[in-house]
């Protein structure tokens, strides 16, 4: 009988509606599986690593978050705008 995978502890509700950029590679494994999810507790934004698991700040708009998590991904210190790919 296969094993029930535990559920996740991290109270998150999934976004539907795109955001007006994406998060850019993780800053500290490099992998491009990021997410942005919304706490359920305080409705704010963050954007986590599905690879290595770690997470930008905690913000209220859903775009401050992408933004937050771009800088520190980005060496030198610019967000990244990646509306197009590019």
């Amino acid at each position: 009988m296969p094993s029930k995978k535990p559920k996740s502890k991290r109270p998150v509700v999934r976004r539907t509606s795109p955001p007006s950029c994406s998060p850019i590679p993780c800053p500290f494994c490099g992998r491009v599986w990021a997410s942005v999810s919304q706490t359920k507790e305080t409705k704010a934004w963050f954007v986590f690593c599905n690879s290595c698991l770690a997470n930008g700040p905690i913000l209220g708009d859903i775009d401050e978050a992408i933004y937050a998590w771009n800088k520190r991904a980005n060496p030198t210190g610019q967000a990244a705008d990646h509306k197009n790919g590019g």
